[in-house]
């Protein structure tokens, strides 16, 4: 019972492993995989090139070989972000893009604390949270306390369904007691 963390190095044996065994009954909680690289993953809810990692049904893959994108804790706290419910949450796609400053309206529960300065721009303050969907130099790791607005998706049909609207990105948003099916 519990947790479970497994090391491999080739993706079609990763992706087995997290399938087949990781999947068994036999203990409950969160499944952690490292593997050297990831190429190209798909569960019955995503499809993606990641490159820090992974969260599915199975458990979290988390990739160690990038030299671009190096194992951190922020990727294995945004994984398990994942695990517990939380969103990806992006500056723009090719659909929609965030402009304009914070105000109370776009962060209905971390306004007014003064933790974010006014003035500040809504694309800068996605970019500090740890849900901020790519693995770049700088890259946050605040939770807010609730939603935030920027760009997001949620699956349909195996296919996104973006939106430019409120993420949920937020402790509000989180699942306390996450598992691995």
């Amino acid at each position: 019972m519990g947790n479970r963390i497994l090391i491999v190095d080739d993706a079609a044996f990763m992706r087995m492993m997290i399938k087949e065994t990781l999947s068994k009954n036999g203990f409950d909680g969160l499944k952690l995989c490292f593997v050297n690289t990831i190429t190209s993953v798909t569960t019955a809810t995503s499809v993606t090139n990641a490159l820090g990692g992974n969260n599915n049904p199975y458990g979290t893959i988390v990739a160690t070989g990038y030299a671009n994108a190096p194992l951190s804790p922020r990727v294995l706290g945004h994984e398990f972000g994942h695990a517990c419910g939380l969103r990806d949450i992006y500056v723009s796609n090719t659909t929609h893009k965030v402009t304009g400053e914070i105000e109370k309206a776009r962060m209905p529960w971390d306004w007014g604390g003064g933790f974010y300065p006014l003035g500040l721009m809504q694309a800068d303050l996605i970019k500090q949270l740890l849900m901020y969907g790519w693995v770049e130099e700088g890259a946050g790791t605040d939770i807010p306390t609730s939603t935030i607005y920027g760009v997001w998706y949620e699956w349909v049909n195996r296919q996104r369904d973006w939106k430019l609207d409120l993420a949920p990105v937020g402790l509000d948003s989180m699942n306390r007691q996450p598992n691995h099916q």
